[in-house]
């Protein structure tokens, strides 16, 4: 895995026109991480502010960790996903 695949151009892109910012992917390792700022105008010109820091643990080429700690609008989340690759998709 290259630092630049550790998130998607495309969803970067959109997510910038709305008024986030990231910091640099860093590599240690085999962990990668990054962060996003966004605060996005509601409607009634109200805005709402969040703040995202994300690890990428990579374990091997075919299986990976993602934490992802968010903070905003008063709440706290912090979310797992373990991705594994269990096989060839049947035909």
């Amino acid at each position: 895995m290259h630092e630049s695949d550790a998130r998607a151009p495309a969803q970067n892109a959109l997510l910038a026109q709305s008024g986030c910012t990231f910091t640099p992917t860093q590599r240690s390792e085999n962990k990668y991480t990054f962060s996003a700022g966004c605060t996005i105008n509601t409607p009634g010109a109200a805005s709402v502010s969040a703040q995202s820091s994300s690890v990428m643990t990579v374990e091997s080429d075919s299986a990976y960790q993602v934490e992802i700690t968010t903070t905003g609008a008063g709440t706290s989340t912090r979310e797992t996903l373990i991705a594994r690759r269990v096989g060839d998709c049947s035909k």
